[in-house]
């Protein structure tokens, strides 16, 4: 009988072993940063998304010369924007993992010129990392930016 080379006798139970338990310390070790990426990546997207709600809240009032509003409601996470005038409503709702860091709602208010009042509205996840949407007080223009702890 012809003695069989090592790579076709497959691998032994003891080296399986060892390499199961290495990739079990890999997931172990890489699991909780992109547990922590995804909320950072949430938060972020909710930010973009409220940024957008107040842009498209300027957009609309210049369009139909009426006033809008857009509302931020930290007890129900619902987020609005109305038309004052015309009466259409459009809302979504902030993901639950997200605090938006008042205790009370926030109302905006954007004039048939485009123009509002300064706009701030602060966000924090679970893991305690926080962004800002704020408009530039000379533009008008919302925009995104973390905070740092």
């Amino acid at each position: 009988m012809k003695q069989a080379r090592w790579f076709e006798q497959g691998v032994t139970l003891i080296e399986m072993l060892v390499v199961m338990t290495l990739v079990g310390l890999l997931a172990a070790v890489v699991a909780p940063s992109v547990g922590s990426g995804v909320e950072t990546v949430r938060l972020r997207a909710t930010g973009e998304r409220l940024a957008a709600t107040l842009r498209m809240a300027r957009t609309r009032a210049l369009r139909t010369q009426h006033y809008m509003q857009v509302s931020v409601d930290p007890q129900s996470r619902a987020v609005e924007l109305r038309d004052l005038e015309g009466g259409s409503v459009s809302a979504w709702e902030i993901p639950n993992t997200i605090e938006v860091q008042s205790k009370r709602p926030l109302t905006f208010l954007v004039y048939p010129d485009g123009g509002s009042q300064v706009m701030r509205v602060g966000l924090r996840n679970q893991r305690g990392r926080q962004v800002e949407v704020a408009s530039d007080p000379f533009t008008m223009f919302p925009t995104v930016r973390e905070v740092s702890q």
